[in-house]
Parts: C-alpha cells; sequence; structure tokens
C-alpha cells in the first residue's frame, strides 16, 4: 500500500505522532499510544512499549537494506525516513483503512508505518516489510506520484523484495484462477487505484509483480531500471516504456496476455487441486459401483421370483 487515501483525521494523528513521541491520545477513536524514539544511520524509528528490540533490530538492518536498494534501483536514498512501528493491530488498521495490508508508505512525509503484530506472519520478514516501503519512498523521491502508475509502483517494490508485497494474500495463486476465469484486470484499471475487495487486491498485486517479472525475463533487469529513469527525466510512463522497449504499453499488454498459456494454467489447476479432484472422481466411482449394485440385486431378485 504505497500511497494510501488516509483520511484527514489521520493525517493529523500521526503528525501528532511524530511530534509528541511520549504521549498520543485520541478521545474521539478512545486509543492512547505512547512512542518512544531511537535514531541512527540516518533513519528514526518511534515505537510503542515492548516494541523496542524490533525497533533495535530493524535499526540495524537499515543500512543493508539501504544499501541494497541503491544497488538495484540506482538511486542514493538521500532522505532521512520515519519509521513508525504499531503494535495493535486494530489501531494500525484504522490509520490505514483497511486490513488486509502489514505495512504502509507515506512519500511526501518520508513516512513509513508498520503493524509490529503482522511482522512475523509468512512469507513476511522485517527485512522484506522494511525494503518494500522503503522502494516506495525511493521512488517517489525521484518520480511524482501521480506520474508513476500504481501497478508500476506495486510491482517493482513486489520485484526488489523477490515477489513479496505487503498485502496479506490468499495462501492459493489468485492470478492462475483470474486467468482461468477471465478476471485479469486492465492496467488502465490499475492506473490510478487498486480495487478494495480482497479477491481483485489480490489480483491486481500479482498481476504488477507478474507483468515486471515478464519484462525482466523477456527484455532484462536494465529495461525496468531504463523505464523508471525516463521518468526521472521527465518523460511520461507511455514515452517512457516505449522509448525503453520500443513497443507500445498496449501493444506490450497484449502480449503479456497472450503469454498465459490456457493448458499450462488448466495443468497448473489440476496440480493444486490434486487432492480435491481425486476425492471427487473416488465418489463418483463410489456412486456408480453403488447403482450398479442396486440395479444387480433388483434383477437378480426378479430373476428369483419368476
Amino acid at each position: 500500500m504505497d500511497v494510501i487515501q488516509v483520511n484527514s483525521f489521520w493525517i493529523y494523528f500521526l503528525i501528532f505522532m511524530i511530534l509528541c513521541p511520549s504521549l498520543c491520545l485520541s478521545k474521539e477513536h478512545h486509543m492512547e499510544i505512547r512512542l518512544e524514539a531511537i535514531e541512527g544511520h540516518n533513519a528514526i524509528i518511534r515505537f510503542e512499549d515492548n516494541l523496542t528490540n524490533l525497533a533495535k533490530s530493524l535499526l540495524n538492518k537499515y543500512p543493508d537494506i539501504k544499501y541494497e536498494l541503491e544497488k538495484t534501483i540506482g538511486w542514493r536514498i538521500d532522505f532521512s525516513p520515519l519509521i513508525i512501528l504499531i503494535k495493535d493491530s486494530s489501531t494500525f488498521c484504522r490509520i490505514a483503512g483497511s486490513e488486509n495490508f502489514v505495512a504502509f508508505a507515506q512519500p511526501i512525509q518520508n513516512l513509513i508505518v508498520i503493524d509490529a503484530s503482522k511482522i512475523a506472519i509468512k512469507p513476511f520478514s522485517q527485512e522484506i516489510i522494511l525494503k518494500h516501503e522503503l522502494c516506495h519512498l525511493l521512488l517517489h523521491r525521484y518520480v511524482p506520484i501521480n506520474s508513476m502508475p500504481k501497478w508500476l509502483d506495486e510491482g517493482v517494490c513486489q520485484w526488489v523484495t523477490g515477489g513479496i508485497g505487503e498485502i496479506l494474500q490468499e495462501k492459493r495463486p489468485s492470478l492462475n484462477n483470474a486467468v482461468l476465469s477471465g478476471a485479469l484486470l486492465t492496467f488502465d484499471d490499475l492506473r490510478e487505484r487498486f480495487p478494495k475487495d480482497k479477491p481483485s487486491l489480490n489480483i491486481a498485486y500479482e498481476q504488477s509483480r507478474n507483468i515486471i517479472e515478464f519484462i525482466e525475463s523477456t527484455y532484462g533487469t536494465d529495461k525496468i531500471i531504463e523505464i523508471l529513469t525516463y521518468m526521472h527525466d521527465g518523460e511520461s510512463f507511455e514515452n517512457a516504456f516505449k522509448k525503453s522497449i520500443s513497443v507500445t504499453f498496449k501493444d506490450f499488454e497484449k502480449k503479456w496476455r497472450a503469454s498465459f498459456s490456457p493448458y499450462l494454467f488448466w495443468l497448473l489447476f489440476f496440480s493444486q487441486n490434486i487432492y480435491e479432484i481425486i476425492f471427487f472422481v473416488t465418489a463418483i466411482i463410489t456412486i456408480l459401483g453403488f447403482l450398479k449394485y442396486i440395479i444387480k440385486r433388483r434383477r437378480d431378485a426378479q430373476y428369483q421370483d419368476k
């Protein structure tokens, strides 16, 4: 959730948390949050009680994460991020406006907010969450928020973390099911915002990741960086993409969609549902066997009556 639509109350609430780390109180929402702070390596972490160890761990990991991002994207992190750790999941959900996320970033404030209660849920880790959100801040340090399609923003941030985002997704890949059912979203629909319902949100994240990986596998990693560099230099996304890939994004999207073989996804469908399919087939065989037995009993009974 890179640039979330946090309402004005929560914007002021977060600012109040930043300015008043010793005590933050919201009577309207019946919450009291006391924050402590540590800083170092050009980063500041503010956290609630009992999160000292997590805060120190994140701060210690920050230099390596910063270095890896700068090496991958090629841009310097010349700002000091402010990271806020929230220990109560319900409080985080109120701020984020959704229970589907583990963290979010606000690039204008160089702010990252993390739900500490979910930081250990697979496949997340301290490094992955911090790297993903820091990537959002880095991208929008060099490219304005309204210039970058949201799917590109999310796709790149998942790409740098090995395909993992900040969303709590279903165990089974929803993109496979979307291809099978014809539920793939258009990238025009994902340009400004992602859908709010969980199934479509899952698809939006997976599509964003998958198309960046497709660019990498088809044209090379350099093309991803090249697109971002052109946008940093002031080009629109469409012009940046055409200059880098030499085709329009519309034509490229058609090529990406054509890459999904229906036979492959039916194979994936059967492999993912093999136990259910075996159970279903076994049940059908059992029913047919039982019907055959009943028919045979009736025939035997009619023969004996004669």
